[in-house]
């Protein structure tokens, strides 16, 4: 009879251990998507947190005059780009920067793109998005597990925005 219980418990412990390891680790897809002129359109990035950070570098754009919308994670020194970037769990906030390029013709305002998620996807914790690259720009999505969407205008062809994450 004691070992029931023991095993019993045992199993109770480590479904609890394994939902919170689970929720934990995460990964959301970013897309973000212009107007469909010929070119590249359509542009996603993943970001999230696991045991181990990962990264896969962003594709070249493909060569053309039509592409509307362009987008990736600068590495921290601002050498290459990522498509994919996965931060390692040892912290309890996390910050990425995605960078958005949309393709204007000379002399005219860029198209607006917008950003899109599957907030299902997002960890236990809170995630919003700032203008700018630093973190201090304005919040501009305030929880992204409420909200899925984020529409970009303006006059700027490359804008960035910091993504913040706080267990």
């Amino acid at each position: 009879m004691k070992g029931k219980i023991f095993i019993s418990f045992l199993t109770f412990v480590f479904c609890i251990l394994s939902t919170a390891f689970a929720l934990a680790n995460w990964e959301l897809d970013i897309t973000a998507e212009g107007k469909n002129t010929g070119g590249m359109f359509k542009s996603i990035v993943t970001i999230g947190v696991s045991s181990e950070m990962s990264t896969i570098p962003a594709p070249p754009p493909p060569p053309s005059d039509n592409n509307s919308c362009k987008m990736h994670i600068p590495s921290s020194d601002w050498m290459s780009k990522y498509a994919k970037y996965i931060q390692s769990e040892d912290n309890i906030e996390h910050i990425w920067i995605i960078s958005v390029i949309r393709g204007a013709k000379i002399g005219q305002d860029p198209d607006s793109a917008t950003l899109t998620w599957d907030s299902s996807k997002i960890g236990n914790g809170s995630l919003e998005m700032h203008s700018g690259w630093n973190g201090e720009g304005e919040v501009i999505v305030s929880d992204m597990k409420t909200v899925s969407s984020y529409v970009i205008n303006g006059n700027e062809a490359n804008q960035y925005f910091t993504i913040h994450y706080k267990e």
